[in-house]
Order: structure tokens, then sequence, then C-alpha cells
């Protein structure tokens, strides 16, 4: 995703993605140690990572760290990393990895890990995160991991982590979310002890950076039906592309049967697909072709705009009337009377036409 930080990557936000079928890492953030400013102030929402393919060696979902065998100058620079509202499916582990100097994980739904899911070194605050087994198999390893090792690539800051509101097989009501962590023993599920000394525990959560947006939490237990939203009712939110607007800025269903399939199987409790549980390469899909091939998408139509400013005709002119301003609304104008332009008006679907 991003695997060069010369050009100074930074106030970056990856929303509604969806990452599957990769032969690595579906996301990647690594710093470059030559470069003198580091990825930071990044944001990944709302996506689906997952569901990997067996290609390179690896079934695995998001590593965020320095160049592998470079030290921690790259590491040591990248802060304000954010994953949340994301659903990590379909990978035997990195759900994610984060060897960076701070990040925040909100709300993210971790499902059926089979060597560990979150593993972390730096400053960290695990916040309102879900993690969920397939039905009837006990969970290989602890939910949260510290990793405490420097394997060329890793911040030089200790673990020191702040959990609150996280369920899963180790705490199922959220209330002794101490007992969730386990230091990591190495690259594979292999763990050192249970739960992690004292000391790797803070009592506080990470501050929002001034003039920044804080992360509002929603209960662990609301995120089956918020992420997932089987049942596709509107405004059709939910992890990944879930939803896209039509010409009168109304949102309309637009989940593809890939990601269908991945968030039905993540609410059932069953493999994401016939057999392949991640539990070995060869357990694992190899190709799209062994997962039913590429899905057939509708190709749609471009919504007819008229003086090619960016806004619909129908969308336009009906706002451009309920506003008084005759039949054209200028893109970048604040005719609505907040601090959102009409662009993003309709970009955001803030303000759906009749």
């Amino acid at each position: 995703m991003l695997a060069n930080a010369s050009a100074d990557p930074h106030d970056i936000v990856f929303d509604h993605v969806s990452a599957e079928w990769s032969d690595y890492d579906a996301m990647i953030v690594l710093g470059a140690n030559a470069a003198t400013s580091q990825p930071r102030a990044i944001t990944v929402s709302s996506s689906i990572v997952g569901e990997a393919l067996a290609g390179a060696g690896q079934v695995v979902g998001a590593n965020f760290s320095g160049y592998s065998g470079q030290g921690p100058t790259a590491p040591d620079g990248m802060i304000d990393l954010d994953l949340h509202h994301d659903l990590f499916a379909g990978t035997s582990h990195r759900m994610p990895l984060l060897t960076v100097k701070s990040a925040r994980l909100v709300n993210d739904f971790v499902y059926a890990w089979t060597y560990y899911p979150m593993r972390s070194k730096g400053l960290r605050d695990f916040i309102n995160n879900f993690f969920k087994t397939r039905s009837g198999v006990p969970a290989p390893t602890h939910e949260i991991q510290a990793w405490t090792e420097n394997s060329g690539n890793d911040t030089s800051v200790a673990p020191s982590f702040y959990l609150s509101g996280n369920v899963g097989p180790s705490d199922p009501t959220g209330t002794s979310n101490w007992s969730m962590t386990a230091l990591a023993l190495n690259e594979s599920a292999d763990e050192a002890s249970s739960p992690l000394a004292t000391s790797y525990q803070r009592s506080s959560a990470i501050p929002t950076p001034a003039g920044y947006v804080p992360i509002t939490p929603d209960p662990a237990s609301t995120l089956g039906s918020t992420l997932l939203n089987t049942s596709r009712s509107a405004p059709y939110d939910g992890a990944g592309a879930s939803r896209a607007l039509d010409c009168s800025g109304k949102w309309i269903d637009a989940r593809d049967p890939v990601d269908k399939r991945i968030v039905n199987a993540v609410a059932n409790g069953t493999n994401l697909y016939g057999n392949y549980d991640y539990s070995s390469l060869a357990n694992s899909p190899q190709s799209q072709a062994d997962l039913g091939g590429w899905p057939a998408l509708a190709a749609g139509t471009p919504c007819a705009d008229t003086n090619n400013n960016g806004l619909p005709d129908v969308w336009e002119s009906y706002w451009a009337g309920q506003l008084g301003l005759g039949t054209v609304l200028n893109p970048g104008a604040f005719s609505f009377g907040d601090n959102y332009t009409n662009l993003d008006h309709y970009l955001s679907g803030l303000s759906p036409g009749p």
C-alpha cells in the first residue's frame, strides 16, 4: 500500500476498502530509513482485509512496520496509525501486525485466526475490538500479543498497551481484558507466557493529537451487526466497499458477491469458502480459481453531469432549487451553511435528493 516514505505520506485515509486475494499482506505500510519523514497519521477504517492466497508462502493480513533488516529508524517515526471498524478474516495471522511507535486499534472484528491475531510492539491502544473463532473451534492463541524482539524492522519502543472493552474467547464478557494478552515467542504462533507482565500495561489511552478527530468507539457487542450488516438494510453500510451513491445522492447496496460470502461466513461461524481454514498453506486457497473465480460485476451507468462540475444533474438541480440558487451549484461553495462544500454533501451522502 505505502512502501516508500520519500514522498512524506501523512494525513491519509483508506475507508471502505475491500482488500482481498493478495499473495502476501493485503495492506502494507512500510517506512524507509533513508527518508526524513515516515508514514504517519494514516487511518484504515470500515474495510475488509483478508481471504489471502498462499502463492507467496504466507496467508497474512496487514503489516505496518519498517523495511526488513534496516533497524528502528523508520518505525520510530511512524506514529498515529489508526485501524478502526475493520474486518480481518481469512488469514492465518497479522490481523494486524504493527511494530510502529504508536497506533490505535478500535472496533475491529477479527475472525478465525490460526496463528495469531493482533500483535504489536510500541505504544498501542486496543479498544472495543471483537474476536471470534469458527463455530466449535477453540482459539489457538491469545487475542493480543506483545512483540519484544528487534528483528530489524521494528520500533525501538517497548510494548505499552492500553486495553478496554475488548471481547473474545479469553474474555467473553469484556471485563478482564488483560487475560487476552500474551508474550510472543517467535514469528509463528508460539507464546512465551500469558498474561503479559503489568509493566507492559498503561492505564490511559493515547491522547488524540491536537487538530485531529477522535475515534468514537462503539460497544464490541454491536460490531457483528454494524460491520457485517448481512441483512443489507439501508443505508447499506458495513465493512468493505459496501455501498455506493446513486445520482440523487441516496446510498444503494454495492457489496459484491465475494464480500457477501465473506461476511456471511463470519456471521455463521464457518469457513469463508469450502474446506479452506488457513491452518496451513495446503489448507489455504492458492489462486482466485480456488475461490470460484472472479465475480461478475454490473457495469452501472454514469450519472448525467451536463456542466461537468462533478455534481450529477438530478442532485444539483434539486438542491439548487431548494437553496434558492436557480439550477446550478458551485461544487466548492458552502451553500448548505456548514463546514462542508456542496461536493462534500453529495459525495458523503449528507443531503440525498428526492
